[in-house]
């Protein structure tokens, strides 16, 4: 059982939980918000350029509360899995993405 005031550890607890529909909704917002500012460009993966590797991204769900501790909104961020990268070969600078 997972509680209503704590973060969720994956995508998957968000769809198995009571709130699914607003953890969809969630995430609309937020892939709307990086299309529309254009964050990222989505390349086929056939013309990646050998010998490198996608960074990939996964959902962070977040529950937001007021000043009474109740929930007022489920925050749902994109985040690259940076991890992934290794310096000088895929990146040169690191930096916070904020839309």
């Amino acid at each position: 059982m997972i509680s209503y005031d704590t973060d969720l550890k994956s995508w998957k607890e968000a769809m198995t939980s009571y709130d699914t529909v607003e953890w969809v909704e969630g995430l609309k917002e937020e892939m709307d918000s990086l299309w529309a500012h254009e964050v990222f460009t989505l390349i086929p993966k056939s013309s990646f350029p050998k010998g490198h590797q996608i960074v990939k991204s996964r959902p962070h769900c977040h529950r937001k509360h007021n000043e009474k501790g109740e929930v007022v909104q489920q925050k749902v961020h994109v985040v690259a899995k940076g991890f992934t990268q290794v310096p000088g070969i895929d990146f040169g600078e690191t930096y916070t993405l904020v839309t």
